[in-house]
Formats: C-alpha cells, sequence, structure tokens
C-alpha cells in the first residue's frame, strides 16, 4: 500500500481525473490493476480526508497500535513494505558543477542497484549557487535501494541539497 505523490502520464486514466472526481489504482498480485473512478467531496475536503487516514495510519504504526486491514478468509491480508515497492524514480539533485561530480553520484546508484536510464542538467532558477541541477529517471528499483542511495548522496560532498525523489506510474 503506498500513497505518494506520484508522476502519471498525462494520457492515461489517472492524468485525466480533474475537477470534483477521485480516483484510486489498485494494484494486486491476482487482480493486476484495477481503477476506482467517481465523484468526490471537491479537492480540499477530499485532501483533507486522505491526508486525515495516512495520519492516523502512520500514527497507529508509530505506536505499534493495530493497524486495521481489511479481512478476506479470516486471513490478514499482507501489506507490502514501502521498501519492497518497485518502480521508476524521478530523481532531482544538486551536484557540484565541477568534473567527477556526476561519475561519484552514478557510481554511488550502480552500488546500490538503481539503474538510471536518462539524465539531464537543468538550468532552473531556484538552483543551488555552484551546483548544477541534475534530473534523472530509472529503471524499475526498489524503493529501499532508491532511499539507501539517496542517503548516500547526500553525505557526499559534491552533494548540494537533499535529493528529491518521487516515483512514476506507467
Amino acid at each position: 500500500m503506498r500513497v505518494a505523490p506520484t508522476l502519471v502520464p498525462k494520457d492515461g486514466m489517472l492524468g485525466s481525473v480533474s475537477g470534483v472526481f477521485n480516483a484510486a489504482m489498485v494494484k494486486g498480485d491476482l487482480s493486476d490493476r484495477t481503477l476506482y473512478y467517481g465523484r468526490g467531496a471537491g479537492r480540499y475536503p477530499t485532501a483533507s480526508t486522505v491526508v486525515g487516514d495516512v495520519c492516523d495510519i502512520a500514527r497507529r504504526i508509530a505506536s505499534g497500535g493495530e493497524v486495521r486491514v481489511m479481512r478476506q478468509n479470516s486471513q490478514a491480508i499482507q501489506i507490502k513494505n514501502p521498501g519492497e515497492v518497485v518502480s521508476r524514480f524521478y530523481l532531482r539533485l544538486a551536484l557540484a558543477d565541477k568534473p567527477g561530480a556526476l561519475a561519484s553520484t552514478a557510481g554511488v546508484f550502480g552500488r546500490h542497484n538503481v539503474s538510471i536510464s536518462a539524465a539531464m542538467q537543468k538550468d532552473l532558477p531556484d538552483h543551488t549557487p555552484g551546483h548544477a541541477t541534475i534530473v534523472m529517471l530509472t529503471h524499475p528499483a526498489r524503493q529501499s535501494d532508491i532511499d539507501a542511495a539517496l542517503t548516500e548522496v547526500e553525505g557526499l560532498d559534491c552533494c548540494g541539497a537533499p535529493p528529491r525523489r518521487m516515483g512514476i506510474e506507467e
């Protein structure tokens, strides 16, 4: 189960949801992908409800309390550890604008089994002075591998700001 900001194709089913409509995509081992779509209460009330539900789940997990899950055939449904989720990712890094910075960063990703499918330098108005903004897209990777790589990248001398990541749903 994952609730997080995620990039979706603009022309896909989730990308076309607008106005007072809401959608939830469920990906199951046996059912593959199903989409639930319908009128919601509007963006602010819906966002408030979703954030409240996510906070409730996080609070229960943090306090060691019981997390309620649906039951099927009197057996608890197994919820996948977020680190086991495999997805493509969008990454944004601020790296020192000097030779070797990108190479050392790429080595970190390689050591954590993260393969980069595309990378480019962007001139953004909010960039860190003396650093280049690098945008990367990954091949499918485990979220735990991405997070471990980004933690290590953040500790490099060439990293000028905390790295950012966002999942990509295709």
